[in-house]
């Protein structure tokens, strides 16, 4: 998955689980205005607070190509 594609599944996952702007920032210690920025895509995500609302929402990603192995 691509970075932007990881903060579109955060901001999608956050409110699927109806976790409001402001819980959700204060749960992964930044801003409720940061997340406005990050789901209008205005700026991008840091790994660091990817992984944290990651841990926070119970999901994981794979970052990077998965090799493909002959035999």
């Amino acid at each position: 998955m691509s970075p932007l594609e990881i903060q579109r599944l955060i901001m999608s996952e956050r409110q699927k689980q109806n976790i409001p702007y402001r819980r959700f920032a204060e749960m992964i210690g930044c801003s409720p205005s940061r997340l406005v920025d990050w789901k209008n895509e205005k700026t991008h995500m840091s790994l660091d607070y990817a992984d944290k609302a990651l841990k926070v929402l119970g999901i994981s990603v794979m970052i990077g190509k998965e090799e493909q192995r002959n035999g």
